[in-house]
């Protein structure tokens, strides 16, 4: 809660505690929202917050810190839910009520399912639910049937129902924050407008017109977008596989470069990457980086069988028939006839080469 001058309060959002020494889960927005910042506890004592570990702003997630021991937090889940997984949307709607003189609070607790977990691996990650959202639940924990926490509820969108920010986010900041001491909540960093990723202007705007296949507007917004969010990979994603549907394997080196010095671990800009090298003739940097998508784990079969098949024919430009052979070998598993057909057209273009019938006709 943040108050006025005068002490009366202002605004209201909810949190919830991970340690037992007052560090607290909450919105990015709601703890970027005024310079002094207040957290009542079930009792109705408040705490003043005076420590700040991190943030997130792709997924307007913070963590936050009040002086104190002994607080009970909630145990974190371990990994992402299942679809169609019960679970409930907890929210401190009695104080926000009584603080406030408000009618209209949300329930507090909202029950649902998972409806779909959207996951690209090292880039982004969201949880759909069925869960009815609410003005006033910014901050709430979504949790399981083991009243483990699985996400956090963000900037409210105009949905009618909550799409969540996983605890993974929250996994990785603290890790990072246990390095050092908190920063002075009053010191803490405030750069950038409040909304998270999905709910910026650009980035909306540039979404819809991936659908349109509008790829001179996808530069533009996603441009924007990316300056606007320097440290999200997501962006420059987009902007590479918008480069990647031209033709243009320069600028989308140059975008996938950037995009892994801030997610490493992402396959598909390992991939991305490795296609654009390629295309420019680099073979050897080209396959090494795919095949750093392939290990990583590619989540889309169809992503999968690309990769092999580039793989298969840009060893066989090299002339390499064992692993023209691997690489067919993989692509087979996932489509016997594409494999068949990646065989032939190999064998027209290097027919020196050494593949087996037996590659061809399995």
């Amino acid at each position: 809660m943040s108050t006025d001058r005068r002490g009366k309060p202002k605004s209201f959002g909810a949190g919830f505690f991970i340690s037992g020494d007052g560090l607290i889960v909450t919105a990015r927005h709601v703890a970027q929202a005024e310079d002094n910042l207040l957290a009542i506890t079930h009792d109705g004592a408040k705490h003043p917050i005076t420590g700040f570990l991190g943030e997130d702003r792709d997924y307007d997630v913070a963590v936050v810190k009040l002086d104190g021991r002994g607080f009970a937090p909630l145990p974190l889940a371990d990994a992402l839910p299942k679809t169609n997984e019960w679970v409930a949307l907890v929210s401190p709607t009695d104080q926000w009520a009584a603080l406030f003189d408000r009618t209209d609070a949300p329930a507090p607790v909202c029950v649902g399912r998972i409806e779909s977990v959207l996951s690209l691996p090292g880039l982004w990650t969201t949880l759909h639910t069925t869960v009815p959202a609410q003005h006033g639940q910014s901050g709430s924990p979504l949790l399981n049937e083991r009243f483990e926490v699985i996400g956090v509820m963000p900037f409210l969108s105009d949905q009618e129902q909550a799409t969540v920010s996983p605890m993974t986010v929250v996994q990785q900041l603290v890790a990072k924050a246990r390095t050092g001491a908190p920063i002075a909540f009053a010191k803490r960093p405030r750069k950038g407008g409040s909304a998270p990723l999905l709910l910026d202007a650009d980035f909306k705007a540039g979404a819809e017109a991936m659908k349109r296949q509008d790829w001179n507007e996808v530069e533009r917004r996603m441009k924007r977008a990316a300056k606007s969010f320097r440290e999200s990979p997501l962006p420059l994603t987009c902007l590479a596989s918008t480069y990647a549907k031209r033709g243009a394997w320069k600028e989308t080196h140059a975008a996938c470069e950037k995009a892994l010095r801030l997610s490493q671990g992402s396959a598909l800009l390992q991939v991305l990457d490795g296609t654009s090298l390629v295309m420019l003739g680099r073979n050897a940097d080209g396959l090494a980086s795919v095949r750093s998508g392939l290990d990583l784990g590619l989540p889309d079969p169809a992503m999968r069988r690309s990769a092999w098949t580039l793989l298969a024919t840009a060893e066989a430009a090299l002339g390499h028939a064992n692993r023209v052979r691997e690489a067919l070998e993989n692509l087979r598993s996932l489509d016997t006839a594409e494999a068949s057909q990646v065989a032939e057209r190999i064998r027209q273009i290097n027919p020196k080469l050494n593949l087996s019938h037996e590659t061809n006709s399995k």
